[in-house]
This record gives structure tokens, sequence and C-alpha cells, in this order.
């Protein structure tokens, strides 16, 4: 049967916990059906768990990982994966957030993180000093979303960075194939989501999955076929998905004129790039930027 992809939306609608649109949504693992079974599936965002208590199985990909108290799980939008709960008693926290959630300039990066990677061990064993950590960190994430400060959004991306570094110093808990072993497709997936990701960062030479086929050493359809093969989505679909993302970053977080970001995306004229976001998002640039600066909700 072919996976489904769930938006974050539907993921908060299943547990009955859909609120105000949220970029990023801190919550207790307690209040969601953490203690039953849920299908295989893509994401479409990003999901940090913190297991307190309770024991479960985490299907990911083709592996299987016995989870309980003291485990960390990173998970990303590429990957399918599915839960069986073992134990009625599941404690503990998640976060749940969008790409578009680390696209400024300082947190951008932390999607390429090695725990966040598609061929990465999601499961990390924490210390006991990290678990105390990890615990006050998710508290105070709680807290700062409940809080009516109006940079919050800002401060939850600084807790999920100090969250990451700490996952960054423990131990996966098993030991991944190398990557040489990997099957081909899943490989070149990597490689391809990776170069996409470094052109938000210092490149901006690649626009076209032609660009990414040509850099990458293989016939574009190649590259095409193994991607969605992998993610469930082509690699333009991707390139759409990722442009957006930078498209409502510097909209929220620039000056620069909606020419200037056009022309940044690697677009040739601001019509193009007017035309190509309102049929991703469902409004212009302008009207997006103009939402956002008087608070009104966005898409």
């Amino acid at each position: 049967m072919k996976n489904q992809q769930d938006s974050i939306e539907s993921f908060y609608r299943f547990h009955d916990q859909l609120k105000t649109p949220a970029r990023c949504q801190v919550h207790r693992r307690e209040d969601f059906f953490c203690d039953r079974e849920l299908p295989s599936k893509r994401r479409h965002f990003y999901k940090i768990s913190w297991v307190s208590a309770g024991e479960g199985l985490l299907f990911y990909g083709d592996q299987c990982f016995t989870l309980s108290a003291g485990m960390l799980v990173l998970l990303n939008p590429n990957t399918p994966y599915s839960w069986i709960a073992q134990t009625r008693v599941q404690k503990g926290y998640l976060c749940a957030f969008e790409a578009e959630f680390l696209a400024n300039n300082r947190h951008k990066n932390l999607l390429l993180a090695a725990p966040f990677r598609a061929a990465s061990n999601p499961v990390y064993s924490l210390a006991p000093a990290q678990c105390s950590l990890i615990t006050f960190l998710f508290e105070q994430m709680l807290a700062e979303q409940c809080s009516n400060y109006r940079d919050s959004a800002a401060s939850l991306q600084n807790y999920v960075e100090l969250i990451v570094h700490e996952v960054l110093k423990a131990s996966p808990s098993v030991t991944l194939q190398p990557a040489s072993s990997l099957p081909a497709a899943q490989r070149l997936a990597e490689l391809f989501i990776g170069l996409l990701e470094r052109q938000y960062s210092d490149e901006h030479t690649l626009h076209t999955p032609g660009d990414y086929a040509g850099r990458l050493a293989v016939h574009v359809n190649h590259l095409n076929r193994w991607v969605k093969s992998v993610t469930g989505k082509t690699t333009q679909q991707h390139i759409n998905d990722r442009k957006v993302v930078e498209a409502k970053s510097q909209l929220r977080q620039t000056h620069a004129s909606i020419s200037e970001i056009a022309y940044s995306l690697g677009f040739n004229h601001p019509s193009n790039f007017n035309h190509f976001f309102k049929k991703q998002v469902g409004i212009s640039p302008k009207a997006f930027r103009t939402h956002y600066l008087s608070c009104a909700p966005v898409v």
C-alpha cells in the first residue's frame, strides 16, 4: 500500500490537539495517543519526541527500534514511520514543526544535522544528566508557548537548537550501516536533499531538477525516480517546497523588496515569482507580508 503523508494540521486534528496554527507546537506525550498503534506514513513535518516513561516499537523506514525511558527521537518528513505502544503509560514531551520554523539564517542548518538526515539513526539514548536537561528544556518550551511574549517563536527556536546539540553529544541507540552499504536510491536521495539545503546556506546556483542532476552526475529522470521512491515526492516538489520556505522566511524576516527576493530565488522576473508563490501558498507575496506584519493568521 502506498505511504500516505500527514500534514501538521491533520496530525494535531487526529490527536484532538488542533489549536491556533503555529509553526511549532510543544505538548506532553500523555496528551496524545502514544498509548496506541499509529499507522505507517510520512508526516509533512519534523518531530522531536522525548520518552520519560513507557515502552513501544518505532518502525522507521526499514528499521525497528524499541523505545523506552531516556530516549530521544528525531523524525523527518522524508521517511515513513509507525508506532506500536507496548505499555499503557506513556509520558514525555513532543515538539512538531515544519521546515519553515527553522528557516532563518541562524537555525536553518539544524535540519542538516545528522539526527534529521533520512539515512540516520533517529533514536538516541541520553545520559542521566542529559535527561534532566531535556526535561527542563521541554518544560521551558511549554511555558514559552503559553506566554504572551511577542518573540516566543525565536525562543522556541533556541530551545530546539539546544536539544539538537544535546543529541549530537549523545550516542545513537544502535550502529547504523555505513553510507556505502545503503541502497543506491537512499544514498542519492540523501545527496540531493543535502545539496538542496546547501543552496540556501551558501551556494544559490542550482534551481531546476536538471541543475541538481547535473551536479550529482545522473540523468534527471533517474534522479526524480529514485528521490520519489525514497521520499514520496519528486525533485521538483522538494525544490518548490524549499523555495516556499525560503520565500516566506525572507518576506517575514527581511526588508528586501519582492523583486529582490524573486531574483535571489532564481526567478527571471518578479511576476514569475508572484505567480509561483500564489499557486503554492494561495495568496500573493505582498499579501503574505502584509498579513504577517499585521499579525493576522497566514497560510
